[in-house]
């Protein structure tokens, strides 16, 4: 089994550093379907479009972001607004930025909705390769551990 060390910005802070079996990045977005909060039940709360970055560059740098195991990670956040990804893959995985800017452009497109006159989203969005990416306001008491727009 080949070893290699990839280096992935997961945030514009700080670079995480991965020892992982060689892996090829999950292909080409397939998206499974979206769920907006107000359908799915799962307590999350609305958050402002604005706050959502939706280019990879907004994301981050990197072409990938790496998950070792099947985990959730924020990556990214400003003010009460995150985007968190999801990975069921329970080898390591490799997520295009790009496919995961688009399923938070694509949640924005679908889930936005008004509340007292201003734009709310919040949406859940699923891809065939085990893999998903989450649009809501961030927890009471949970960091912004991914701020953005990522600084060098």
């Amino acid at each position: 089994m080949k070893i290699f060390m990839l280096l992935v910005a997961i945030t514009g802070f700080f670079n995480l550093v991965i020892a992982t079996p060689a892996i090829a990045p999950v292909k080409e977005r397939d998206l499974s379907h979206i769920f907006c909060c107000n359908e799915i039940g799962q307590g999350w709360v609305y958050t402002l479009p604005s706050l959502i970055p939706t280019t990879a560059m907004d994301l981050t740098p990197a072409p990938f972001f790496a998950l070792p195991k099947p985990d959730c990670i924020q990556v990214a956040c400003r003010e009460r607004a995150e985007v968190v990804l999801c990975s069921e893959n329970a080898d390591p995985s490799l997520f295009y930025v790009d496919n995961v800017a688009q399923y938070a452009q694509d949640i924005i497109n679908k889930c936005t909705i008004k509340v007292d006159n201003v734009d709310k989203v919040c949406g859940h969005a699923f891809d065939t390769e085990r893999y998903n990416v989450i649009v809501k306001e961030i927890k009471e008491g949970v960091a912004c551990t991914a701020p953005w727009p990522a600084t060098s």
